[in-house]
């Protein structure tokens, strides 16, 4: 959801905002208006790339950790011996 929220927000910085700066009665420099936004959309690709690298790793690790037989009670700690009431 914090994705989403941040990529919509930097489609509101390109579409809206920044005509409004560019235009009247504003008229702020064009370049560090453009700075800006490079700068915004810059951080979202860096932080869409740290979230890939961190899923890639997310995913590897639990296919590290599914064993290809199943644990028996002695491999988890347990006691061999059936409890019967």
């Amino acid at each position: 959801v914090r994705v989403a929220f941040f990529w919509g927000g930097v489609a509101q910085v390109l579409l809206r905002l920044r005509p409004l700066l560019l235009a009247p009665p504003c008229h702020a420099p064009r370049l560090a208006v453009d700075v800006l936004c490079v700068a915004i959309t810059a951080a979202g690709c860096l932080n869409a790339w740290w979230m890939y690298k961190i899923v890639g790793m997310a995913l590897r690790a639990t296919e590290r950790r599914q064993p290809s037989v199943p644990p028996t009670p002695q491999s988890l700690g347990g006691s061999a011996q059936l409890v019967s009431k």
